[in-house]
């Protein structure tokens, strides 16, 4: 197992509305996300992964929390490669409309309502989305 460095954002449009999108290779919803690269900040990287997975740009407005936990942060990749995440979530908002076309790795970008979240989420996003719609005083350490 190996131990990944991402960072993720949970926007929300001008309804209230969070923005997930959902993954090709699981078919789960999923915060928007990804891999810090060689040379990049937690909040760059949040930042480019939110706009190459939903086609719209957003802003940050605040810090959700920080994910390690192993006991919600594992996950096991087709193939058989199983990692741990280290994540910084931000919180912000979208800037125009989502514009994402299917790809092989997201397959539909959706807006829901804080009680009409998608059943099936991406096993380690589901304390982030918990914490997102809490009213839990942010940063969360989990």
């Amino acid at each position: 197992m190996r131990v990944v460095a991402c960072a993720g954002l949970v926007a929300r449009d001008s309804a209230g509305r969070l923005v997930l999108v959902k993954r090709a290779h699981d078919d789960a919803w999923a915060v928007p996300g990804g891999h810090v690269e060689p040379g990049e900040s937690w909040a760059a990287c949040a930042l480019r992964e939110f706009t190459e997975e939903t086609g719209s740009a957003a802003r940050i407005s605040g810090l959700l929390g920080v994910y390690s936990d192993p006991a919600t942060q594992r996950h096991r990749y087709p193939g058989d490669a199983e990692v741990q995440f280290v994540g910084v979530v931000f919180e912000g908002a979208t800037e125009g409309e989502l514009r994402r076309r299917p790809d092989d790795e997201i397959v539909a970008v959706g807006l829901f309502a804080p009680d009409a979240i998608p059943a099936r989420l991406f096993p380690p996003d589901r304390p982030v989305v918990a914490d997102a719609i809490s009213d839990g005083v942010r940063p969360f350490l989990r």
